[in-house]
């Protein structure tokens, strides 16, 4: 472990960093099908957990709590 007595020229936590002066990001036809995909994935997950949790309650439970 680098402790700031053993080393006293640098202080912990702070790095030389340099920021991007471009990204070059490309999206083509099978980017899309795989973020479509993972939409559509992620939409049937919730729609399950959704419809389990509504299975759960009797209609007329429902019903007598509206009131």
């Amino acid at each position: 472990m680098d402790f700031p007595m053993n080393n006293p020229g640098k202080i912990k936590g702070v790095a030389n960093v340099e920021a991007f002066k471009s990204i070059d990001a490309v999206v083509d036809f099978k980017v899309m099908l795989e973020l479509l995909g993972i939409g559509l994935l992620l939409t049937l997950v919730s729609s399950l957990a959704s419809m389990s949790a509504i299975q759960r309650f009797q209609p007329l439970e429902i019903l007598k709590e509206r009131s």
